[in-house]
């Protein structure tokens, strides 16, 4: 699916407008969102560039770290 330059920057509004309101709490404080917004940008088939100006360079790395954690499971 593609999307246009104006789908592209009402996605980084909406996630600026959730940053405005987390403040310094960013994007910890957003956890859900965030990780919601990384689905949403990947459905509609964004590249890795522009997932990255959607989130952020914060909110890009804090997703990524997320995604990429090991967890442990005791069998």
């Amino acid at each position: 699916m593609e999307i246009n330059t104006k789908g592209l920057f009402a996605l980084r509004q909406l996630r600026r407008d959730w940053q405005d309101d987390a403040g310094l709490d960013f994007p910890l404080a957003l956890h859900t969102e965030m990780l919601v917004l990384y689905d949403v940008c990947r459905c509609l088939g964004l590249n890795i560039f522009q997932c990255r100006e959607v989130l952020s360079e914060v909110g890009w790395a804090y997703v990524n770290g997320y995604l990429e954690r090991r967890v442990n499971v005791k069998l």
